[in-house]
Protein backbone atom coordinates (compact mmCIF):
# COMPACT_ATOMS: atom_id res chain seq x y z
CA UNK A 1 0.00 0.00 0.00
CA UNK A 2 0.78 3.59 -0.58
CA UNK A 3 1.58 6.68 1.87
CA UNK A 4 -1.19 8.00 3.47
CA UNK A 5 -2.38 10.93 1.14
CA UNK A 6 -4.89 12.71 3.69
CA UNK A 7 -6.07 11.43 6.67
CA UNK A 8 -9.57 13.22 8.59
CA UNK A 9 -10.35 12.27 12.08
CA UNK A 10 -13.19 14.24 13.84
CA UNK A 11 -11.76 16.49 17.04
CA UNK A 12 -12.60 15.12 20.54
CA UNK A 13 -14.30 18.45 21.08
CA UNK A 14 -16.90 17.56 18.20
CA UNK A 15 -17.28 13.97 19.38
CA UNK A 16 -17.96 15.24 22.99
CA UNK A 17 -20.40 17.32 21.90
CA UNK A 18 -22.45 15.80 19.50
CA UNK A 19 -22.77 13.00 22.37
CA UNK A 20 -24.00 15.65 24.86
CA UNK A 21 -26.29 17.10 22.61
CA UNK A 22 -27.89 13.60 22.27
CA UNK A 23 -28.17 12.46 25.82
CA UNK A 24 -29.66 16.21 26.58
CA UNK A 25 -32.32 15.39 24.00
CA UNK A 26 -32.76 11.74 25.21
CA UNK A 27 -33.35 13.24 28.56
CA UNK A 28 -35.90 15.71 27.21
CA UNK A 29 -38.00 13.28 25.66
CA UNK A 30 -37.92 10.76 28.84
CA UNK A 31 -38.57 13.76 30.89
CA UNK A 32 -41.76 14.39 28.37
CA UNK A 33 -42.89 10.77 28.78
CA UNK A 34 -42.80 10.57 33.16
CA UNK A 35 -43.98 14.47 33.38
CA UNK A 36 -46.75 14.47 31.53
CA UNK A 37 -49.60 11.86 32.22
CA UNK A 38 -52.36 13.29 30.01
CA UNK A 39 -50.17 12.47 26.90
CA UNK A 40 -51.67 9.23 24.86
CA UNK A 41 -49.78 5.90 25.13
CA UNK A 42 -48.78 5.97 21.25
CA UNK A 43 -46.88 9.09 21.64
CA UNK A 44 -45.06 8.09 24.98
CA UNK A 45 -44.25 5.06 23.06
CA UNK A 46 -42.73 6.79 20.27
CA UNK A 47 -41.10 9.45 22.31
CA UNK A 48 -39.29 6.31 23.92
CA UNK A 49 -38.00 4.57 21.09
CA UNK A 50 -36.58 7.93 20.04
CA UNK A 51 -34.62 8.05 23.56
CA UNK A 52 -33.28 5.04 23.08
CA UNK A 53 -32.22 5.32 19.44
CA UNK A 54 -30.77 9.17 20.79
CA UNK A 55 -28.89 6.98 23.41
CA UNK A 56 -27.39 4.21 20.84
CA UNK A 57 -26.42 6.91 19.05
CA UNK A 58 -24.26 8.76 21.66
CA UNK A 59 -22.62 5.39 22.70
CA UNK A 60 -21.80 4.82 18.97
CA UNK A 61 -20.28 8.42 19.10
CA UNK A 62 -18.08 7.41 21.98
CA UNK A 63 -17.25 3.69 20.79
CA UNK A 64 -16.08 4.94 17.43
CA UNK A 65 -13.96 7.98 18.60
CA UNK A 66 -10.50 7.93 17.48
CA UNK A 67 -11.87 6.60 13.85
CA UNK A 68 -10.25 8.13 11.07
CA UNK A 69 -10.91 8.39 7.32
CA UNK A 70 -7.73 7.98 5.14
CA UNK A 71 -6.81 8.67 1.43
CA UNK A 72 -4.53 6.80 -0.33
CA UNK A 73 -3.66 6.14 -4.17
CA UNK A 74 -5.31 2.82 -3.85
CA UNK A 75 -8.81 4.82 -2.58
CA UNK A 76 -10.38 5.41 1.27
CA UNK A 77 -9.64 3.28 3.86
CA UNK A 78 -10.51 3.43 7.60
CA UNK A 79 -7.81 3.38 10.27
CA UNK A 80 -8.00 -0.43 10.53
CA UNK A 81 -7.22 -0.68 7.14
CA UNK A 82 -10.42 -1.90 5.31
CA UNK A 83 -11.12 -0.32 2.27
CA UNK A 84 -14.17 1.53 2.59
CA UNK A 85 -13.80 2.54 -1.66
CA UNK A 86 -11.76 2.01 -4.50
CA UNK A 87 -10.73 5.45 -6.69
CA UNK A 88 -11.35 3.72 -9.50
CA UNK A 89 -15.01 3.32 -8.70
CA UNK A 90 -15.79 6.91 -7.77
CA UNK A 91 -17.48 8.41 -10.65
CA UNK A 92 -17.96 11.74 -8.99
CA UNK A 93 -17.55 14.34 -6.15
CA UNK A 94 -20.61 16.40 -5.13
CA UNK A 95 -20.07 19.39 -2.84
CA UNK A 96 -23.12 21.11 -3.95
CA UNK A 97 -25.27 23.33 -1.37
CA UNK A 98 -28.42 21.11 -2.01
CA UNK A 99 -26.99 17.90 -2.30
CA UNK A 100 -27.72 15.10 -0.05
CA UNK A 101 -24.62 14.73 2.19
CA UNK A 102 -23.31 15.04 5.91
CA UNK A 103 -22.80 18.47 7.27
CA UNK A 104 -19.30 20.22 6.76
CA UNK A 105 -18.44 16.76 4.01
CA UNK A 106 -19.22 15.92 0.39
CA UNK A 107 -20.45 13.49 -1.52
CA UNK A 108 -18.98 10.80 -3.64
CA UNK A 109 -21.30 9.19 -6.64
CA UNK A 110 -20.02 5.52 -6.71
CA UNK A 111 -19.98 3.80 -10.68
CA UNK A 112 -21.10 0.38 -8.27
CA UNK A 113 -22.57 -0.39 -5.32
CA UNK A 114 -20.71 -1.46 -2.63
CA UNK A 115 -23.24 -1.74 0.66
CA UNK A 116 -23.70 -0.40 3.59
CA UNK A 117 -21.29 1.02 5.97
CA UNK A 118 -21.03 3.18 8.73
CA UNK A 119 -19.03 5.40 10.76
CA UNK A 120 -20.90 8.07 13.07
CA UNK A 121 -19.66 11.38 12.81
CA UNK A 122 -17.09 10.26 9.70
CA UNK A 123 -18.82 8.69 6.73
CA UNK A 124 -21.98 6.44 5.85
CA UNK A 125 -22.17 4.37 2.47
CA UNK A 126 -25.62 3.59 1.42
CA UNK A 127 -25.61 1.95 -2.59
CA UNK A 128 -23.83 3.85 -4.92
CA UNK A 129 -23.66 7.34 -2.54
CA UNK A 130 -20.58 7.51 0.08
CA UNK A 131 -21.02 10.48 2.36
CA UNK A 132 -18.05 11.87 3.69
CA UNK A 133 -18.18 14.62 6.64
CA UNK A 134 -20.65 15.22 9.77
CA UNK A 135 -18.35 16.11 12.66
CA UNK A 136 -14.95 16.53 10.71
CA UNK A 137 -13.77 20.35 10.46
CA UNK A 138 -14.91 21.78 6.87
CA UNK A 139 -11.30 22.65 5.79
CA UNK A 140 -10.49 18.66 6.35
CA UNK A 141 -13.53 17.58 4.36
CA UNK A 142 -12.55 20.23 1.48
CA UNK A 143 -8.55 19.12 1.47
CA UNK A 144 -9.99 15.33 1.08
CA UNK A 145 -12.09 16.48 -1.79
CA UNK A 146 -9.98 18.24 -3.12
CA UNK A 147 -7.18 15.58 -3.33
CA UNK A 148 -9.64 12.89 -4.78
CA UNK A 149 -10.33 15.15 -7.43
CA UNK A 150 -6.61 15.78 -8.19
CA UNK A 151 -6.58 12.02 -7.83
CA UNK A 152 -8.99 11.20 -10.23
CA UNK A 153 -7.60 13.54 -12.75
CA UNK A 154 -4.15 12.14 -12.52
CA UNK A 155 -6.30 8.75 -13.40
CA UNK A 156 -7.78 10.04 -16.24
CA UNK A 157 -4.64 12.03 -17.84
CA UNK A 158 -2.43 9.85 -16.63
CA UNK A 159 0.02 12.53 -14.94
CA UNK A 160 1.31 12.85 -11.65
CA UNK A 161 -0.21 15.73 -9.71
CA UNK A 162 0.04 14.71 -6.33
Amino acid sequence: MSDVIVKIQPSLGRRLFGVVILGLSALVMLNFIFADITQSAMLKVILFVMSVIFLWQAQANLRFANAALILKREGLFDDQGEQICSLSNIAKVDRGWFTFKPSNGFLLRLHDSEGLKWSPGLYWRIGKNLGVGGAVSPSQSKEMSDKILLLKQEIEHDVELI
